[in-house]
């Protein structure tokens, strides 16, 4: 192969990239675009405006699938490079493996990047969702002798169990744990599970129920024929009925459950969390002991999830994905 031959396949897939990476700068201006717009009015936040969350998860999508095709179009190139360098004249046998390794930084960087958005989206996708807790990925650095290069590799997910602000709700079947502990559900697959969603329901059994329809365990089954239900801060469950409307029946008590690390529950369906053996065992008791927490009623907790601080985290990442591409030698605005 000629050099001007290689020069022409090289311009091309760095032309590719370069393309690719523009690309992905300009969805993330208009996705700020679309914060800026709603910060104009302090009183309409992109968590209570349904129109912009949507618009935000589309793009945040679309920005995840750029990405995704970028690092398809990095392995492409690796492997066109290598190619490219095996019908060179004068290089070593083992050239080819050189250039993989020239690309190999930024391939790993980007795959650590596609873990990442796929989380931002799930973040900003349960902005709104009672309960939810934001979802993060671990990143530790290995050094790549090669290139000399640190590159990044991911590790577990964990969440962040910082509390989310109580919204008001007067709706008396909503409630809000205010501590560490978690409902505990039977799941329709027959599961033990855990939330922090409190907006309660009943069920054609009369039973409360999370608002996916997996039980609250233990199982609270409320009269068909009450007229109002008061759960006070212990978990007590109790109300009037139609048939003894004067006096305060109990129907249940609510139990809460802790774990030592409660940041690795693993999410399942519907906004619940299961276990796994790093989390140890759950403590179940009496809301209001050992740190479980107390419930308010009439409240629901809001995610903590930051729609800015989302964005801010892609800013950077960006950021990083310039300057692997500046590394390799390819610069973009």
């Amino acid at each position: 192969q000629s050099t001007a031959d290689r020069d022409v396949s090289q311009s091309q897939w760095r032309t590719q990239i370069e393309r690719s990476q523009q690309d992905l700068r300009r969805n993330f201006d208009r996705l700020s675009t679309v914060l800026a717009q709603q910060s104009v009015n302090p009183l309409q936040t992109v968590a209570h405006n349904s129109y912009a969350t949507t618009e935000l998860i589309a793009r945040l999508a679309t920005l995840a699938d750029q990405v995704a095709q970028l690092n398809a179009t990095m392995s492409a190139s690796g492997m066109a490079r290598a190619a490219d360098a095996s019908h060179s004249r004068g290089r070593m046998p083992d050239d080819n493996a050189t250039v993989i390794a020239d690309i190999a930084p930024l391939r790993e960087a980007l795959q650590v990047l596609e873990r990442q958005h796929a989380l931002h989206c799930e973040n900003i996708a349960n902005v709104n969702v009672a309960g939810y807790k934001l979802r993060a990925l671990e990143v530790t650095t290995d050094l790549h002798e090669p290139s000399g290069l640190r590159l990044p590799k991911a590790g577990r997910v964990t969440m962040l169990m910082t509390a989310g602000t109580l919204e008001i709700t007067d709706r008396s079947l909503d409630v809000a744990i205010e501590g560490d502990g978690f409902l505990i559900v039977r799941d329709l697959d027959g599961a033990t599970r855990y939330s922090r969603g409190g907006n309660l329901h009943l069920d054609a059994d009369s039973r409360l129920v999370t608002s996916t329809g997996a039980v609250i365990v233990p199982v609270i089954v409320v009269p068909k024929d009450t007229l109002e239900i008061s759960i006070d801060p212990s978990g007590h469950v109790s109300g009037r009925t139609a048939s003894d409307p004067d006096n305060h029946t109990g129907f249940g008590q609510l139990e809460l459950a802790r774990f030592l690390c409660s940041s690795l529950l693993v999410p399942a369906r519907g906004g619940l969390l299961e276990t796994v053996p790093e989390v140890g065992d759950a403590i179940v008791g009496k809301p209001g002991t050992n740190g479980r927490g107390i419930f308010r009623q009439g409240f629901v907790e809001r995610s903590n999830v930051q729609v800015t601080n989302e964005l801010i985290n892609l800013q950077r990442q960006l950021s990083a994905v310039r300057r692997a591409l500046a590394g390799c030698g390819i610069f973009t605005g």
